[in-house]
C-alpha cells in the first residue's frame, strides 16, 4: 500500500467510533498484518482509539515487527496492559511472544506476572492443552511461581493437555518444595478422598520427604495408610520402606506391605523383598530360595527394565552358587541379546549355553566371540 493510500485508510478510520475502527483494523490485521500495524502506530497516539482491543493487536503488531519496529519487551507491555484492562486475547498470544523474547534473548521477567496469569486463565477456561503448552514455555523462559508450579503439576498428574505422567508431576512436586506451597496442600486436602486422583499418596510423599518444610512421620503415615486403604499399591511400597529402617523398623510390617503392594503388579516391592533376602538386609536372614522366587516375580511382571536387568544379574549369581550352570548360561544369553550388555563374563556363559548340546547354536556362539574379540580378548 503507497503512502497516499495508507493515509487515506486512517483518515477514514479516523472518522469512525473506538468500538468501529477496532472492528475495521481487526479485518484490516486478519488480511495484511503490516498495513493493520502501520494504522495502528498512527491511530493509537489518539487516547480515543487506545482501547484495551486496539492496543492489543498493536502490541502484537510491534512484537512480531508487523509494519511497524520490532520491539518485543514493548509489545509485552501493551498486550500485559490490556489484559490487566479486561482484553482476555493477549493469553492466546503470551506463548508465541515469550517464545520469540527467548529466542532473541530477550528479557521480559519484568512482566512475568502477565504470563503466569495468562496459563491461569487458560486454564481455568479448561483450555487446557494450551496452558499446557504456555505452562512448558514459561518453565524454560522464566522462573515459575507457586501457582505456575501447582498448575504445572496438575496438567502433569490429571492429565490435562498432556498424557498423564505422574513421575514427572513427582518431579514438580519436589521443584515446588521451594515454597510453603500451602496452595498445594489445601488442594490436596480437599480432593484427598477421590480414590482417582490419589492426593493422599502425594500428601504422604510430601510429609515424608518435608517438601516446603520439615518431615512429618505421623502425617506421612496417615496418608499413606489412607491411600492404601484405596488400594493404591506404590503407597503400600512406600509403607514397606517405611516400616524397614529406623525408628519405626518393624519387619513384619515392612514384609506385609511389600507383599501387598507386589501382588497388585508393583514390581518394585517384589525386588526390595528379594534384596533383602538375598543380602540379609533390614533384619531379613539370607535365603536365596527366596530371593530368587521374588527375583523371578519381577522378571515375569511389568518392571522397568533396569529393574529386570537388575534381577536377571541376580538370578546368574544365585543358579551359579547352586551348581546350576545351564540356567545361568541361557539367562546370560538373554541378557546379552536383550540388554546389550557387553560384559566378558556374560558373553561367555552366553557362548557356553550356544556350545552346549541342548541349545546348540553355532552361528550366535560365533557372533559372541566376536563381541569378545573386539573387547580385546583373544580366544
Amino acid at each position: 500500500m503507497t503512502g497516499n493510500d495508507l493515509d487515506n485508510l486512517i483518515e477514514q478510520i479516523r472518522t469512525l467510533s473506538s468500538d468501529e475502527a477496532g472492528r475495521m483494523l481487526s479485518l484490516i490485521f486478519r488480511c495484511d498484518a503490516d498495513t493493520a500495524g502501520r494504522c495502528m502506530e498512527a491511530l493509537t497516539a489518539d487516547e480515543e482509539f487506545a482501547t484495551p482491543s486496539n492496543m492489543l493487536m498493536y502490541g502484537v503488531c510491534i512484537s512480531g515487527g508487523f509494519g511497524v519496529d520490532l520491539d518485543i519487551v514493548k509489545g509485552v507491555s501493551l498486550v500485559a496492559d490490556s489484559f490487566y484492562k479486561g482484553e482476555m486475547g493477549g493469553v492466546f498470544f503470551a506463548e508465541a511472544m515469550l517464545k520469540e523474547a527467548h529466542a532473541r534473548g530477550i528479557s521480559v521477567n519484568a512482566y512475568k506476572e502477565f504470563f503466569y496469569d495468562s496459563a491461569d486463565k487458560l486454564y481455568g477456561m479448561k483450555l487446557y492443552d494450551v496452558a499446557y503448552s504456555l505452562l512448558k514455555t514459561i518453565y524454560t523462559c522464566l522462573p515459575m511461581d507457586e501457582r505456575s508450579w501447582f498448575t504445572y503439576f496438575q496438567c502433569l498428574y490429571n492429565g490435562y493437555g498432556v498424557q498423564r505422567d505422574v513421575e514427572a508431576a513427582y518431579d514438580v512436586l519436589k521443584q515446588m518444595s521451594i515454597y510453603d506451597c500451602k496452595i498445594a496442600i489445601d488442594y490436596m486436602l480437599q480432593h484427598c478422598d477421590d480414590p482417582e486422583m490419589m492426593y493422599c499418596r502425594l500428601l504422604g510423599e510430601y510429609y515424608r520427604m518435608g517438601y516446603g518444610g520439615t518431615p512429618d512421620m505421623e502425617k506421612a503415615i496417615h496418608y499413606m495408610k489412607k491411600a492404601a486403604g484405596y488400594d493404591d499399591a506404590e503407597s503400600m511400597y512406600n509403607l514397606g520402606i517405611l516400616y524397614s529402617e529406623g525408628e519405626l523398623y518393624d519387619r513384619d510390617k515392612s514384609e506385609s506391605y511389600f507383599l501387598s503392594a507386589g501382588r497388585r503388579g508393583y514390581m518394585r516391592a517384589y525386588y526390595e523383598l528379594a534384596q533383602n533376602y538375598m543380602l540379609g538386609h533390614k533384619g531379613y536372614s539370607v535365603s536365596r530360595s527366596k530371593a530368587e522366587e521374588y527375583y523371578n516375580k519381577v522378571t515375569a511382571g511389568r518392571a522397568e527394565l533396569s529393574v529386570k536387568l537388575g534381577c536377571l544379574q541376580q538370578l546368574v549369581l544365585i543358579y551359579l552358587q547352586t551348581d546350576r550352570y545351564d540356567y545361568a548360561w541361557i539367562l546370560s544369553r538373554k541378557i546379552v541379546d536383550l540388554f546389550h550388555v557387553d560384559d566378558a563374563g556374560y558373553l561367555s556363559m552366553a557362548i557356553k549355553a550356544c556350545d552346549s548340546n541342548k541349545y546348540e547354536d553355532r552361528q550366535r556362539a560365533d557372533f559372541y566371540r566376536s563381541r569378545l574379540r573386539l573387547m580385546g580378548y583373544r580366544l
